[in-house]
């Protein structure tokens, strides 16, 4: 049901999966007894010093580049001042707007359910980095969690239902869990700005997909009869389903943000490792490049080649083949050498790829479990594509190209393929009980209906797969 008028941008919280804390080389790994992963850098203690783990730094950017966005030149962070008794320092270190890994970006939204594309996106106002406060329990302020990484991502305001921003949080977490940004035990919390017209409201930390859902359908009942006059922050309460006032909203100034002076700004340069990273000061004087090795610190060097990797803008050109063959589903969405591998093929063809075709490539590739495709391979099935055979003479030969046999009809080595395939699918469960039982009158039964499945194959090839 589409909500007149109304507008909902979200802030979502996603806790990346590190090994180390964002500031610190405390262990971020999760632990049921409380204090435990702590040092006086996650504590705020005087004179204790912060270190970013360039690894949350590498994750960002990796995303930024998922999503097709504009990652920042210089990358700095902040600190923003509240007093919370689960924050010990007084201040959250964090990113100003234009001091964040990187702006704008979309993704295309997936129906989890029938695997296809909606035609439907999502665009981004910006993704930054923060570490995340303790967390409060019955007896203490637990700060495990304090200093644990979190990434924001922030949506624009382009939602319109509840509907909308439940399938964008499924496949954000779905994306996010699969391309192992963060794991399916991580923290994942969104704050909702909803606005029907008047000044906004911002529901914070609310823990679930289907809680957003509701809670976005009790606020926009409740501004209905109450339109808001000022800018405002209130929880959802789930057993009274409703919102609840917390607080007006802080205005920027309020925060006090001032630039963390002990985290110097980060150049981000499309140079070998060896120079991709500089730490400056204020006049432009390198204080030192490459991965910093601190006292109380371990970090990993970076690996890659460059700081940024050629942004392949993943997401978008998914997009637009799902446009041209929206019957597909995921066989491509998280398996990147073979998107890779497909993709090249579909572009270097001159001539039109039906989605038959395409389809049979994609299950050629998963059936033979093909990671990679070389240089040959692709010109090969360009080459076939380009004669234009019928269906079955397409089939048959791209088997051939995957499995390194002759052009010409192999029917020994597709009669193979034909039965095994019979075996996984339409008579898996009639071979799993011949492989625990291995009886002979059994097996007579059994043959039978592969012979009625396939009335070519002949007894001993039969026997040779079966047995195998």
């Amino acid at each position: 049901m589409s909500l007149p008028q109304l507008k909902i941008g979200l802030e979502t919280h996603v806790e990346l999966d590190t090994a180390q804390k964002l500031f610190c080389a405390c262990s971020a790994v999760q632990t049921d007894v409380p204090n435990t992963n702590v040092c006086p850098t996650c504590q705020g203690f005087p004179g204790s010093k912060p270190v970013l783990n360039l690894k949350a730094l590498d994750l960002a950017m990796n995303f930024a580049d998922m999503i097709g966005a504009s990652v920042n030149k210089c990358i700095k962070f902040s600190r923003k001042h509240y007093y919370y008794k689960d924050s010990p320092k007084s201040y959250q270190l964090t990113q100003e707007d234009c001091d964040a890994v990187c702006h704008g970006g979309e993704i295309p939204i997936l129906d989890l359910k029938t695997k296809k594309f909606t035609g439907e996106t999502v665009e981004f106002e910006k993704v930054f980095l923060e570490e995340n406060p303790g967390s409060q329990l019955k007896k203490c302020i637990d700060f495990n969690r304090a200093g644990k990484p979190l990434l924001e991502i922030v949506t624009k305001p382009v939602f319109s239902s509840a509907e909308s921003v439940v399938a964008y949080l499924q496949n954000l977490k779905f994306m996010l869990i699969k391309k192992g940004y963060t794991s399916a035990t991580g923290n994942f919390k969104s704050d909702v700005n909803i606005s029907l017209g008047y000044q906004r409201v911002e529901l914070k930390n609310i823990g679930s997909v289907k809680d957003c859902e509701l809670a976005i359908q009790a606020e926009w009942n409740r501004q209905k009869n109450n339109p808001v006059l000022r800018s405002e922050c209130r929880s959802y309460d789930d057993v009274l389903d409703e919102t609840i006032w917390m607080r007006h909203k802080e205005s920027h100034e309020q925060y006090f943000l001032l630039e963390e002076p002990d985290i110097p700004a980060i150049e981000v340069v499309d140079q070998p490792v060896e120079t991709a990273l500089k730490y400056f000061d204020e006049n432009n004087t390198e204080l030192f490049a490459g991965s910093p090795l601190r006292i109380g610190c371990t970090i990993t060097p970076r690996i890659r080649t460059s700081i940024i990797r050629n942004s392949s803008n993943y997401y978008s050109q998914l997009n637009e083949l799902y446009k041209k063959f929206p019957e597909l589903g995921l066989e491509l969405l998280f398996t990147v050498s073979l998107y890779d591998s497909v993709k090249q093929i579909l572009f270097a063809s001159t001539k039109s790829i039906s989605s038959k075709n395409l389809s049979q490539i994609i299950q050629e590739f998963k059936f033979h479990n093909v990671q990679d495709t070389s240089p040959e391979v692709r010109t090969q099935i360009l080459n076939l594509l380009e004669s234009s055979p019928s269906y079955e003479t397409f089939t048959r030969n791209l088997r051939c190209i995957i499995l390194g046999t002759t052009m010409q009809e192999d029917q020994s080595a597709d009669l193979r393929v034909e039965i095994r395939r019979e075996l996984e699918t339409s008579l898996s469960k009639q071979y799993s009980v011949y492989r625990s039982s291995l009886s002979a009158k059994y097996k007579k039964y059994f043959i039978g209906l592969l012979k009625k499945k396939i009335s070519r194959a002949d007894y001993q090839t039969i026997v040779g797969i079966i047995d195998e």
